[in-house]
């Protein structure tokens, strides 16, 4: 058997030799001055240990060697003997010692007694790197529980050892909790970790058969008897998660197999409550699911979308759509959206609903995103090309395209590169990207308006930051979903909140286009609030290119009429403000619906006139007036 090696450094020539000559008869040395390349000697060969004098070696420079060796995983594991004498000064050894020295020797001991000390700093090291591996390999560093596969060891010996029993695996984790190590840093995520595994391990217990362990990242898994009980304490184990943080929202995913099978191996049990897990059919008020065949057939047909994303990119399989928009006021075509579905060679025509999330989740949403706008602008300069003057087209305009000003870039060299001047080319932001990064999209926005596009806010109202970004972000048009009013139990009151988003918008100068509109009963609603433009089923659903363009053509006669339809209605707006303000007396616009009367604009002598009969008029008095008004 070949002796050990020992790499013998710092310190003066005859200190290392008088070392070298103790340590020979049991171990093989090597010799070196300290400096740069004693981690790289380290790291080349295989030494048991380090004998570092201290003696003519700065305290910083033995801090940064320790600190370096403990940081390179290759040689974290190599103990470190420091060698002292009687001129070293015993702060410097603790200090050392703290940093993560194994021990320290005087190297004015005999040779018997420093071969000694190196033997049991070996011993030591052995010991406590074998009790280290045996903890590894059955339990995870940062949690403590079980890791994966003592995990999985223990599920399968349960299933074995009571077939009678029914037992529920529980796989659990936290959704985008990469975004809280990003927000609140990786300690503290450590911490997050340990908190969950805590209140896993105090859940569990109370069965008399379980088992329990992290999986991965932020991802554990429960195995237990299954009770009735388990969706209530799923339920409070939200509640309970809900108060770790103050910073940001934990939101849990649990996903839940009922083992029917005590055969199967807890690999495949696993992944059924992953499948549970990944589920669409959760929404916010529930946040579990229990595994079903039907998950695991959607899953295996989104995994197979997701396998030829690529590919139809680079085939074109994906096909633009133009949904046609109206002037409510002209009854006339305006312009379009551009929408994008996905023509399969084998699974057919495949709406967005089903593909878009998945490009999404997997990060090529934006790789989509320029597809469509490129095809857009080809068409755009086809027609430009064949002396006709386009409506306006706008585009969808994602979350991760706004992560970088580089957008600004990108959307200009493509209209430059197909020569078509940006107002052609309308771009649609979301709510719910401003609400990602409000300093980001101002700054975009703002970009993009100055290089001439015109930038719409889609889904208005239907997020909670909709009026901060309108506050905030200089826009063109807000796009206003008439399907978040729909289906509520007080349909009235979602009209007022329609009515009353018109009147806002008109009042800061926006037009307002209706997406969504399906029923004759929303177009005579939307006509009396005053709406501008519309989009919808009602009066025109996505078409092919080809089909859009026959509608382009029988438009064609009305297409210097439609360039720019709000100029008028604002400068209506204008003179009416105008008008108002110049005249002595009180004057109001009202809306009345035949049962209440509201004040929709008013001058100042108006209000000042109300002010002073409110003041001497009994509590009735709103009611006594607006009947006079009425009258």
């Amino acid at each position: 058997m070949r002796p050990e090696k020992l790499l013998i450094v710092g310190g003066t020539r005859e200190t290392r030799a008088y070392l070298a000559n103790a340590l020979k008869t049991d171990y093989e040395t090597a010799e070196a001055e300290f400096g740069e390349q004693v981690i790289e000697m380290m790291r080349a060969k295989a030494y048991s240990a380090v004998l570092l004098s201290l003696a003519g070696v700065s305290h910083e420079d033995i801090q940064s060697f320790l600190r370096r060796r403990q940081q390179d995983q290759k040689i974290s594991g190599v103990p470190v003997v420091i060698g002292v004498n009687k001129n070293i000064d015993g702060s410097d050894i603790t200090e050392a010692l703290d940093a993560g020295a194994w021990d320290y020797i005087s190297e004015e001991a005999s040779p018997e007694a420093i071969r000694m000390r190196i033997r049991l700093a070996l011993q030591h090291c052995d010991s406590a790197s074998s009790q280290k591996l045996s903890f590894l390999a059955q339990y995870d560093p940062v949690t403590r529980l079980y890791n994966k596969s003592s995990l999985f060891e223990t599920v399968e010996k349960l299933l074995e050892d009571n077939p009678g029993r029914k037992f529920a695996y529980v796989r659990f984790d936290i959704e985008n909790f990469h975004a809280v190590n990003s927000m609140m840093g990786l300690e503290s995520g450590d911490q997050l970790l340990c908190k969950m595994a805590k209140a896993i391990e105090n859940y569990a217990r109370q069965y008399d058969l379980c088992a329990y362990g992290r999986i991965e990242y932020d991802i554990f898994g429960i195995f237990i008897p299954f009770t009735p009980q388990l969706k209530k304490d799923i339920e409070a184990s939200r509640k309970q998660l809900a108060s770790y943080s103050m910073e940001y929202t934990l939101i849990p995913r649990f996903g839940i197999y009922i083992v029917e099978d005590p055969s199967l191996s807890a690999e495949k049990i696993n992944t059924y409550a992953c499948i549970a897990a990944e589920s669409p059919q959760k929404n916010g008020a529930k946040c579990y699911s229990f595994y079903s065949e039907v998950m695991e057939q959607q899953l295996r047909r989104q995994q197979m979308l997701q396998n030829d994303m690529s590919k139809a990119l680079k085939e074109k399989q994906f096909k633009v759509y133009l949904q046609p928009k109206y002037s409510l006021y002209h009854e006339r075509f305006v312009g379009a959206e551009a929408l994008v579905r996905w023509q399969h060679p084998e699974e057919g025509l495949i709406p967005p609903g089903e593909f878009i999330p998945l490009f999404e989740k997997n990060g090529m949403i934006s790789e989509l995103d320029y597809y469509v706008w490129e095809t857009v602008c080809q068409l755009l300069h086809q027609w430009i090309e064949s002396g006709n003057t386009p409506p306006q087209i706008s585009v969808n305009v994602s979350r991760m395209d706004l992560a970088s000003l580089q957008i600004v870039d990108k959307i200009s060299a493509l209209v430059r590169k197909y020569q078509v001047p940006p107002k052609y080319l309308n771009l649609e932001i979301t709510e719910s990207a401003y609400s990602s990064n409000p300093e980001l999209v101002k700054a975009i926005t703002a970009a993009l308006r100055l290089n001439g596009f015109r930038v719409l806010m889609d889904d208005f109202g239907s997020g909670y930051s909709s009026l901060s970004m309108l506050k905030d972000i200089n826009i063109d048009e807000l796009k206003l979903d008439m399907r978040f009013f729909t289906g509520t139990d007080d349909g009235k009151r979602g009209e007022d909140i329609i009515v009353a988003m018109m009147h806002m918008a008109k009042w800061l100068h926006l037009p307002v286009i209706a997406e969504g509109v399906e029923k004759e009963s929303q177009v005579e609603l939307l006509r009396r609030a005053g709406c501008e433009y519309v989009q919808g089923f009602y009066f025109g659903k996505p078409e092919p290119v080809e089909k859009y363009e026959r509608i382009l053509l029988e438009s064609a006669s009305h297409d210097e009429e439609n360039m720019n339809p709000v100029t008028d209605i604002l400068d209506l707006m204008q003179l009416q403000n105008d008008m108002f303000e110049r005249v002595l007396n009180g004057m109001a616009l009202c809306d009345f619906d035949g049962e209440s009367l509201n004040i929709v604009h008013a001058n100042a002598s108006f209000g000042k006139l109300l002010g002073r009969l409110w003041d001497h008029e009994p509590a009735n008095a709103q009611e006594h007036y607006t009947e006079q008004i009425v009258r």
